[in-house]
Formats: C-alpha cells, sequence, structure tokens
C-alpha cells in the first residue's frame, strides 16, 4: 500500500518522500500466526550479504500473565557495510506467535527496515511492555 501510494504521488508530481515499501507478509493457521519484513538470513545471502542472525524465543506478554503465549522472533542484521547496507542495519526480521496477531508488529518492522535503521537505533522506540502486577498463579 505504501509503494503505490508513493507511485500515485509521483505520478501526480509530488515528490516522493517517507520510508522505503519494504516486502512484508503474514498468516495465520488455527493458532499459530507468522509474518516478515525485508530479508530472510538465506535471501540476503544469495543478494552477497553477510549477515548476523539471531533467533529468540520469548513470550507476547508477561509470563505470568493469562494472556501470555509463546512466540519466536529473528532479526537479521547486515554484518558489514555493503553498498547502500551499512553494518548493523536491519535488513529483515520474521516472527511466529501462538495466539497473537501479528498486524501491527510487522508493519513496525517494515517501518524500521524501510527507514534503515540499525540495531544501535532500536533504543529510540518504545517497546511497550506489560509488567507483572500480582503474584504470579
Amino acid at each position: 500500500m505504501i509503494q503505490g501510494a508513493l507511485i500515485a504521488k509521483h505520478l501526480k508530481g509530488i515528490d516522493l518522500q517517507g520510508p522505503l515499501a519494504v516486502g512484508s507478509g503474514m498468516s495465520h493457521a488455527a493458532d499459530l500466526f507468522w509474518g516478515f519484513a525485508g530479508y530472510s538470513e538465506e535471501m540476503a545471502k544469495i543478494h552477497g550479504l553477510n549477515v548476523l542472525a539471531e533467533k529468540i524465543e520469548l513470550f507476547t506478554a508477561e509470563h505470568a500473565s493469562p494472556y501470555a503465549k509463546k512466540a519466536w522472533y529473528k532479526m537479521v542484521v547486515s554484518a558489514e557495510d555493503k553498498g547502500t547496507v551499512k553494518k548493523g542495519q536491519i535488513i529483515g526480521f520474521q516472527a511466529i506467535t501462538q495466539g497473537k496477531h501479528l498486524g501491527d508488529l510487522m508493519a513496525r518492522w517494515a517501518d524500521i527496515i524501510g527507514e534503515k535503521e540499525t540495531i544501535w537505533d532500536l533504543p529510540k522506540h518504545n517497546w511497550i511492555h506489560q509488567p507483572l502486577v500480582g503474584n504470579p498463579p
């Protein structure tokens, strides 16, 4: 949608401003949701990019919350400066969750990738966290 809006603006003679359009998508089956934004580790390597990728397993909320579900995340980061890609630049993100839709999360990572942010830019974002508000059951 972003790319289409930019093309329409260009055709009307409006200066193209804003983030790059980043390939992204998501789907689900039963209680399992998955999504991606940017390059996978494999696709980055096909394009000759030396990358670092980290997979982590977390919960979608504080683990003691009855709403907490398992989640797996993977971030793909450039390991070196190459062309227009700089070392530490986030070029891909994938997620799988149980029972938690990924719409807002994947749109946010597509924006981060489109803005060519690095791992050093992440602390400027407000990553909302649900704190433990009582004794766990």
